[in-house]
């Protein structure tokens, strides 16, 4: 039960964070979210979360594509996605794990600049596994921002 609690949001960072690093105009969109609501001077805090999270959902589901919680349709009473399970048998980490990823990801962009190691796209292949692993672990370099420097 451990590992389960620690891998799913390990590995849900990386894949996140590589969509990002492929996506850099996203990244750059989510950083300026973080700037407004969050600010300069304090770093993300579980308060800040409700700010951040539109709860709007969106088309064309396959594709990465941030910017649909801006303009996305609203919800009809069915879950699109059902990662932690529903009903008597869900997680009951869930709102542990929606809270852990959310401030976990959104330090980890308030904190530092963030670019791919080389110039080609991080891999997305799937690795063989339950937990769906990336095939190629996530391999970034990161600078401190200056929110960073100032803080820590």
């Amino acid at each position: 039960m451990i590992l389960g609690a620690t891998n799913a949001p390990v590995t849900t960072m990386e894949w996140t964070m590589s969509h990002l690093l492929n996506n850099l105009n996203a990244l750059e969109k989510i950083k300026a979210e973080l700037d407004f609501h969050v600010g300069h001077d304090k770093l993300l805090e579980e308060a800040d979360l409700p700010k951040l999270q539109d709860p709007k959902l969106w088309a064309e589901a396959t594709s990465f594509k941030p910017e649909r919680f801006e303009n996305g349709k609203k919800f009809e009473g069915y879950y699109k996605m059902l990662p932690f399970g529903l009903g008597r048998r869900s997680c009951p980490g869930m709102d542990l794990g929606h809270r852990i990823v959310g401030l976990a990801l959104g330090s980890l962009i308030h904190c530092f600049e963030w670019k791919r190691v080389g110039l080609e796209k991080i891999d997305m292949s799937e690795g063989k596994s339950l937990n769906l692993l990336k095939a190629k672990p996530l391999q970034a370099l990161c600078r401190a921002r200056k929110i960073a420097k100032k803080l820590l």
